[in-house]
């Protein structure tokens, strides 16, 4: 047993540490008597003694050995001849026997004892019944095979491992032996001893046979694990060019033909067997090269696989690229990443022949995948480096090329392809060119090829293209020329006017993104040429040489000039352009302030050239080119500095071009508006300048005949005036612009701005305005009476309505001491209009400026007198009381006590609306809208002032004893009731006692008593009934039970609610049992439908009491009884109900109440 040269120690051992307990009980018996028979010689000395030493612990949990094993340190140097010993005899048994005795063996850390561990999985490998025996030692052992890969049992075994396909399972999952292996060999840690093997950072020959080796395994099976592991490896980069080297071979590399056939450049023929593993060989390499390449700049001589991968490159069949192959974009990625991390000293060292330019150019064009061109274009681009003149003879190609395929391809990563492209190809075909007439040619060529392309281009591609392009040109010398050439291009164009919009569009975005000096010169570049007819600029653009002289068929170049200056007043007009030249000129001023006068002395100058255009320019063309360069002018006004535009805008205002005239009113506003928002800053006297542009204003207000731009007069005026200081200018307009000019107004449109003229004007005159007052006034009150009967449009008749009720408001607010006389008419109009049509929304401003601005004690005097006035018009009487309640309502509680006689008269008359008109709806809402009217002003006084003119209103209410007057008197009371709630208990018996009253008159009708149940509701609500003597309550009841019989179904709901409110506000026991055994007696009347309406009043008294209603329940069985045995089945029923639900309520059973 104890002779290392047997293999029975490591069974028996393995019995020790077998999962059954009593086996490993008898095992360990054995150990310990072995124990006796072994000296400190003996090979397992150091083995017996640890395990009789642990043998509870081990017996107990052998879950225990592994910490056993770490706490003895049986590794150590005096013991590892016990385990060495050990682990030779156990390689000797079955599999299983290691397996099992694995624990003991993890700690050996020596040379021998590794290799001994990888010989013993070489021989368990080919068989698939030992592979949880190999998965343990791959598992347990790989950290120690990879250091010792230099020995060659380590070596096989790792590598016949990775070979290996055979599914195993580990752990539940299912797992190739290679993936078991190559996941844990992954980590660059791990190889550092066998990298560094040869000393001087040079890996050693173990890492060139593994390379070689997954080479030759890749063509058989590819597993991109493999790559993973060897990326990690840092292999230089001869072994790769070695590599290649050896799969295709020398010769073969440098033949410029496909294994002795042609390459892809011309007639396709397949691959034998051969060719595909060296393609197999070849992917598998560039795939690691792909995972190898650094991510930064390198200058480790990795120039040196350019040639080989080229001549890889060039052995690509020629349906490899047609069809876009993976081999294909590998290739170009990796080449891409190559040239992308060489510094360009070293590829501008590469040989022309290396680079196969003619390949990348051949991909471009055939390959149908975009990604695949995409690739093949960055490679040319950073091969320009090297090749500049093959890029130069080539560029219309590729350009072209690009115009018909490439950029229709609607990818973001294409047009960025595409863009970085240009960036390197045009500087470099730009170098190439030896004289300044080569390089305009050039330039022109690629432009003129590219403008051509342009409806290749998606939209949202055009801008950033187009621009790159040109910058890469030159912006200041080839920008004017890029944007007439896009003109051009739409002369022949099938959809001439879409195309033509189109390309205005792309060239506003594009010349957003150049700098302001770019984009000004280069509208400069345009209005210099333009004016200009001389042979070199018609070549440019490819129009005839020579002038054609033809009245009735126009010029290229003319029609040119128009479409030139079109594109002009677009670019000129953009918002964008004119919030950038406000910017720049803060930033550098002088600049753009000499480019800005250049641009007005270009724009002179090319307006005065159209006007001696050859009389053989045919009429319609030389209109329009005027009509366009007029336009043009005007534009470049309105881009002038503030300061600038001021002294020439006066003369502009008096021009007599109408549309020039038009362009300066326009603008006027623009240019103050800002410096006034900003104070102007130093030596800016907006005041002055203002007034200077007034005089020239107002001459255009009056005397201008269209009437869209007097129009625009009266609102430019009207901007200046807010301006001016110089009251005398104000005063001098305000009389020439009076009534009677207003009298002489027709057109809607400039009668409105002429009103809001005139009125801003005497808004900025202020008192200086005063004596002008009366007569607007007049004139506006009477002009807002007349309109109706000057039936304009609905569209027309709004903006005057509009503008005279602004006016009226705006002067009211400012002159309101100096209206006393208009002040009743002023009153009416914002109370008659504001449910009119077009000026309700006006005239409920006026209103509402009105209630706030005047005075109480002054409306307060007349609202009598308009409230006669306004008495036939129902809304104009409720928005008077409206008003006269919200005006009331700024007044302290001091002063509306000294004024409730006026309010109370008002008031009083307002509330009898319904008496004169009866109850139409118009009459219910008018009186609804004068209650709340009242609540306003009423809610402010303090209660004990509240209640006298309460009182008042309602003993006026009353006086009369109508039916009209008593329901308002309810009504009025039901709303007060709601808004003061508990604090109503002053007016509680007053209303009960006239409830009374009211409901036992014969000539009650059911829209009063209505008023009066549901004030008596509200009432109640918020009112308990507490000392109340028993004869008006008990008349209470009798009032309003009979209603019932009637007033027919139409009060059964008010009535029921009355009946509730009284219950639950009833405190009186006594008083209680009364009002239930009333209404319980009406369950006799004979009529069902009071019948079922009692049970249902009953059902809402058990609800609201709950338990408390079993006090009088007996009472109310005897009801209940007959109710349940009614004729009609619908009574019963509703009893059924009733009883279900007394039940349900009191929470127990009532039937022996009915026993």
């Amino acid at each position: 047993l104890l002779d290392i040269e047997h293999h029975i120690f490591p069974m028996l051992l393995s019995l020790c540490l077998n999962e059954n307990q009593n086996v490993r009980k008898l095992g360990l018996s054995l150990i310990k008597k072995l124990k006796k028979q072994s000296s400190e010689d003996s090979g397992y000395h150091a083995i017996i003694k640890f395990l009789t030493a642990n043998r509870s612990e081990i017996v107990s949990d052998l879950a225990n050995l592994t910490g056993l094993l770490d706490k003895n340190k049986l590794e150590s140097s005096d013991t590892s001849g016990s385990l060495q010993s050990l682990l030779q005899a156990t390689t000797k048994c079955e599999p299983i026997v290691f397996e099992t005795l694995v624990p003991f063996f993890t700690s050996l850390k020596s040379k021998e004892a590794v290799t001994l561990v990888a010989d013993f999985g070489l021989k368990i490998l080919p068989s698939a019944a030992h592979d949880s025996t190999l998965a343990c030692v791959i598992k347990k052992f790989y950290k120690k095979i990879i250091k010792f890969m230099n020995e060659p049992k380590c070596y096989e075994f790792f590598v016949g491992c990775i070979k290996c396909n055979r599914v195993i399972s580990v752990a539940g999952l299912y797992l190739k032996i290679s993936d078991l292996m190559l996941d844990r060999a992954t980590i660059k840690k791990l190889w550092s001893a066998v990298i560094n093997s040869n000393g001087g950072g040079e890996p050693s020959a173990v890492v060139r046979k593994l390379l070689e080796d997954a080479v030759k395994l890749s063509a058989e099976s590819g597993n991109v694990k493999l790559i993973s592991m060897l990326s990690v490896l840092e292999i230089p980069v001869h072994m790769f060019v070695d590599c290649l080297v050896q799969v295709w071979g020398a010769e073969e590399l440098k033949s410029k033909t496909r294994g002795g056939k042609s390459n892809f450049l011309g007639e396709d023929a397949g691959l034998d067997e051969k060719q595909l593993q060296i393609w197999g060989k070849s992917v598998f390499l560039l795939e690691l090269l792909e995972a190898c390449i650094p991510k930064e700049l390198c200058d480790s001589g990795w120039q040196a696989l350019v040639p080989p991968l080229f001549a890889v490159f060039r052995k690509l069949t020629n349906d490899d690229v047609m069809e876009s192959s993976y081999k294909l974009n590998l290739v170009l990625t990796v080449l891409l990443k190559l040239l992308t991390i060489i510094p360009d000293n070293r590829i501008k060292e590469l040989k022309q022949g290396d680079l196969e330019a003619e390949l990348l150019t051949y991909c471009i064009r055939r390959s149908s995948n975009p990604e695949s061109r995409q690739l093949a274009l960055k490679v040319l681009a950073r091969c320009s480096l090297t090749i500049p003149e093959y890029v130069l003879q080539n560029s219309m190609t590729i350009f072209t090329f690009m115009g018909t395929h490439l950029l229709k391809m609607d990818s973001k990563h294409s047009y960025q392809i595409a863009c970085e492209a240009i960036d390197v190809i045009v500087p470099a075909m730009k170098s190439a060119c030896t004289s300044k007439s080569d390089l305009q040619k050039i330039s022109l060529d690629i432009l003129n090829n590219f403008i051509h392309m342009e409806e290749d281009v998606p939209e949202h591609r055009y801008s950033e293209f187009v621009y790159r392009l040109i910058k890469a040109l030159d912006a200041e010398t080839y920008l004017w020329i890029a944007m007439l050439l896009c003109i051009k291009s739409t002369f022949k164009s099938k959809h001439r006017a879409t195309r033509t919009n189109l390309i205005h569009r792309r060239l506003q975005d594009l010349m957003h993104r150049f700098s302001l000096q770019e984009a000004l010169r280069g509208i400069i570049g345009i209005l210099v040429n333009l004016r200009s007819d001389a042979a070199p600029l018609r070549k440019i653009f490819g129009c005839q040489q020579d002038r054609r002289e033809n009245a009735e068929k126009a010029d290229e170049w003319d029609v040119l000039r128009l479409g030139g200056l079109i594109l002009l007043t677009k670019l000129v007009s953009s918002s964008d352009l004119a919030t950038r030249v406000g910017t720049e000129l803060v930033n550098q001023p002088e600049q753009i302030k000499d480019l800005l006068h250049l641009l007005l002395e270009s724009s002179i100058l090319t307006l005065e050239a159209f006007s001696a255009l050859p009389e053989t320019v045919p009429e319609k063309l030389k209109n329009s080119i005027l009509e366009q360069g007029d336009k043009c002018l005007q534009l470049v006004l309105s881009l002038l500095p503030y300061k600038l535009y001021i002294n020439i805008v006066s003369e502009l205002l008096g021009a007599s071009n109408v549309t020039l005239r038009r362009r300066a009113m326009e603008v006027v506003s623009s240019k103050l508006d800002p410096v006034e928002a900003t104070g102007g800053g130093a030596g800016v006297d907006l005041a002055a300048d203002a007034g200077q542009l007034l005089p020239a204003l107002l001459q255009l207000a009056i005397k201008e005949t269209l009437p869209e731009n007097q129009q625009i007069a009266f609102l430019a005026l009207r901007q200046i005036a807010k301006k001016v200081k110089d009251y005398g200018l104000l005063t001098n307009a305000l009389a020439t612009l009076n009534a009677k000019f207003l009298a002489t107004l027709d057109h809607p449109g400039v009668l409105g701005a002429a009103i809001l003229t005139i009125t801003d004007i005497l808004m900025a005159a202020g008192v200086q305005g005063v004596q002008y007052l009366d007569s607007l006034v007049k004139w506006l009150i009477s002009a807002v009476q007349s309109l109706p009967q000057r039936k304009l449009e609905e569209k027309y008749c709004k903006v005057v309505y509009t503008s005279l009720l602004l006016s009226i408001q705006k002067i009211t607010e400012k002159f309101g001491g100096f209206l006393n006389p208009y002040l009743d008419s002023i009153v009416m109009i914002a109370c008659r209009l504001s449910s009119h049509p077009q000026a309700g929304a006006r005239a409920q401003e006026l209103w509402k400026s009105l209630a706030e601005n005047l005075s109480p004690h002054v409306l307060l005097a007349k609202c009598k007198d308009l409230l006669e006035a306004a008495w036939k018009e129902p809304h104009t009487v409720a928005k008077l009381a409206g008003l006269v309640g919200l005006n009331s309502k700024k007044l302290e509680r001091s002063q509306l006590t000294s004024m409730d006689a006026q309010l109370i008269s008002f008031f009083s008359k307002a509330l009898t609306y319904r008496q004169d008109k009866g109850g139409s709806t118009e009459a219910v809402e008018t009186e609804a809208e004068v209650i709340e009217a009242f609540l306003l002003v009423g809610l402010k006084m303090c209660l004990d002032d509240f209640k006298p003119v309460f009182t008042k209103i309602v003993d006026k209410l009353r006086a009369g004893g109508v039916d009209p007057n008593l329901t308002t008197m309810f009504n009025f009371m039901e709303r007060i009731a709601k808004s003061l709630k508990n604090l109503f208990g002053f007016g509680q018996e007053f209303v009960l006692t006239e409830t009374i009253t009211v409901l036992t008159r014969k000539e009650c009708s059911d829209e009063c008593a209505e008023a009066v149940l549901r004030c008596l509701s509200r009432v109640l609500v918020y009112n308990k009934i507490s000392e109340l003597p028993q004869n008006v309550y008990e008349n209470l009841v009798s009032a309003i039970l009979p209603l019932y019989q009637k007033s027919g179904d139409r009060l059964y709901q008010s009535v029921q609610d009355a009946l509730l409110a009284l219950a639950d506000a009833t405190e009186n026991d006594v008083y209680w049992k009364h009002l239930n055994f009333c209404v319980l007696m009406e369950l006799r009347n004979s009529e069902a439908e009071i019948r079922i309406q009692i049970l249902k009043l009953v059902k809402r008294f058990v609800t609201s009491r709950r338990d408390t209603y079993m006090v009088v329940l007996p009472d109310a069985v005897p009801f209940l009884t007959e109710a349940l045995e009614d004729d009609e089945q619908e009574v019963e029923l509703e009893c059924k109900d009733l009883i279900q639900h007394m039940e349900t309520v009191f929470g127990q059973d009532i039937e022996a109440y009915f026993t």
